[in-house]
């Protein structure tokens, strides 16, 4: 589910490694699920969820920084989408993980590698073509 592969980078070595970083985030949570089904992870998949929020922030700020260096026409689109993916995820009851925590991270799970997925073989790679003076 979460196997980064050279297509998917937008030739900007910094996000590119925080991509497959993401990438590597998704699958350990992943990985946690599927080794541990009938097991509580609460603490653990709640920890994960939030290393994984704060990442993500952090991963958008610099992107948006980038973005602004080389004046991307298109900044205020991405920064919305990355302020909307970011609510999104804010927006998950983590009282609700105790219930059923397997639904919960699959659904997570799912709800992350689609969003990733397309917003760099989508968004991101529309600034590839600006951002490669960076590199």
């Amino acid at each position: 589910m979460f196997t980064w592969k050279e297509e998917y980078s937008v030739g900007i070595d910094s996000i590119d490694q925080q991509h497959k970083h993401l990438f590597e985030m998704g699958q350990s949570m992943s990985d946690l699920v599927s080794n541990h089904q009938d097991e509580d992870i609460y603490d653990e998949l709640t920890a994960m969820f939030n290393e994984l929020i704060d990442y993500t922030r952090y991963h958008f700020e610099s992107e948006e920084q980038l973005m602004a260096q080389v004046n991307y026409e298109d900044i205020e689109d991405h920064k919305i989408q990355h302020h909307l993916f970011v609510e999104k995820l804010e927006s998950y009851d983590l009282e609700t993980i105790d219930e059923d925590q397997s639904a919960f991270a699959l659904k997570l799970l799912k709800t992350i590698a689609t969003w990733i997925f397309k917003h760099i073989t989508g968004d991101d790679f529309k600034y590839r073509k600006v951002m490669k003076v960076l590199n």
